[in-house]
């Protein structure tokens, strides 16, 4: 397994990893007919992407391959505390194969050679979330539906706990 840059050329690809992880959702509209789904997943997938790209302008698109195929996609944003994780996708059938805990574990090794954490965010329903307390991610928080997570390498302390004890000493 390894990544590369998402280029122009990947937009195809880009656009059916992105309608099977809305697999479940779509299915709900398929009276709506085959056009009128495709533009919605489109649209759908533009409006992420627009997001992913104002909320986190250096944000880096890859694509997860295996065995020399394209197999999902990778967003990760570099920020100056710590990396985050925006999205992980792969394609349904290589789902369960441990890509994912292997990407994972690709990023953690890339935070801890920086002394950073590897943050993400995941649906409260996400059976994925096993797989990143089984990583060593804890829960940071809750927002709406969504679980904030935080791994850290072993050397890095929260910075909550810094500033915690930086007040109490100067207490």
């Amino acid at each position: 397994m390894h990544l590369r840059p998402a280029t122009p050329a990947d937009q195809a690809f880009l656009k059916a990893v992105y309608a099977s992880t809305r697999a479940e959702e779509l299915a709900l509209l398929s009276h709506w007919g085959e056009d009128a789904l495709q533009a919605f997943v489109e649209l759908q997938q533009q409006a992420q992407n627009s997001f992913y790209r104002q909320q986190y302008p250096q944000a880096e698109l890859s694509i997860i391959v295996c065995d020399g195929q394209a197999v999902g996609r990778l967003w990760l944003a570099r920020l100056a505390s710590e990396l985050r994780l925006l999205d992980l996708s792969l394609l349904p059938t290589w789902r369960g194969r441990g890509l994912g805990g292997q990407c994972l574990r690709h990023l953690q090794a890339q935070a801890s050679r920086l002394g950073q954490g590897l943050s993400l965010h995941v649906e409260i329903n996400n059976r994925a979330q096993r797989l990143y307390q089984a990583l060593g991610f804890e829960v940071q928080g809750q927002q709406g539906l969504h679980l904030q997570m935080m791994w850290r390498p072993a050397a890095t302390p929260d910075p909550k706990v810094c500033e915690r004890q930086a007040h109490h000493e100067q207490a």
